[in-house]
């Protein structure tokens, strides 16, 4: 293992960077959202984030600078239940000489948050007994797509945030989002950078976090969106990890 050389670091100032931590279930994991685009990178170095408390400190590869996502599960095994856990990002060179070209140190947690209030931006949950399923996609909401739980379901609000449920549908919700975005939504104004952006401009900007890929639909023909819902499936469940989730939820 090359060993990390902090010289001529640049500092990532922490309006940059957010770490949210989610502890609803154990073990804690978090999230990191990264803008690191004032800095002239050259795009394969490597991500890092470290989460510290004391003595102990859990370290995550997190892709590199043109993809910053989590190369596996994010989850605190070590950390969690512990008071004062802070966090730090390095960006480090692709050359294997360990070189640290820029860190942001002791970055604040902005905010705990359940897994369901980290995807309202994209995602909302409903319950209905509408249709004889457990659950289902809903599209009737233009603004966002829901994803509807059947109230008799033996503790269905639990259910949907389980490791369970999502190990074994959370890829399955992507691939459907997706589906429909390419294939059904009729809007095409897809790059809007305003707080009114489009539910699928959401979607194509979550997308592009793991796969570094700009992706318009409107340009692409049926067998390239075919092609990018497939690749843009696998990506997600690379770094969300369904079948770990699910054997955890199987034992529990």
């Amino acid at each position: 293992m090359a060993q990390i050389n902090h010289t001529n670091r640049a500092k990532i100032e922490r309006r940059l960077v957010r770490i949210q931590l989610t502890k609803h279930f154990e073990p804690w994991r978090f999230e990191l959202s990264l803008t690191l685009d004032e800095f002239n990178f050259a795009g394969n170095e490597h991500v890092v984030v470290e989460a510290t408390h004391g003595i102990v400190t859990e370290r995550f590869p997190f892709g590199t600078v043109d993809a910053p996502y989590p190369n596996g599960s994010t989850d605190l095994v070590q950390l969690t239940g512990r008071p004062n856990i802070y966090f730090r990002v390095k960006v480090i060179a692709s050359d294997g000489s360990g070189l640290i070209l820029a860190e942001a140190d002791r970055v604040p947690i902005t905010g705990a948050a359940d897994t369901s209030a980290q995807r309202m931006a994209i995602l909302k949950y409903d319950e209905s007994e509408l249709r004889p399923l457990p659950w289902w996609m809903d599209w009737s909401n233009p603004a966002i797509p829901a994803l509807v739980i059947n109230p008799k379901v033996s503790n269905s609000t639990v259910l949907a945030k389980s490791d369970l449920f999502r190990g074994l549908n959370a890829s399955t919700v992507v691939e459907e989002v997706l589906t429909r975005l390419c294939f059904v939504s009729e809007v095409e104004d897809l790059d809007d950078e305003d707080e009114d952006r489009t539910w699928e401009s959401l979607w194509l900007r979550f997308i592009k976090q793991f796969s570094g890929e700009d992706f318009d639909p409107s340009e692409s023909s049926v067998q390239d969106k075919t092609d990018w819902i497939t690749r843009s499936v696998d990506l997600f469940a690379s770094g969300f990890r369904p079948i770990a989730k699910l054997n955890r939820g199987l034992k529990d």
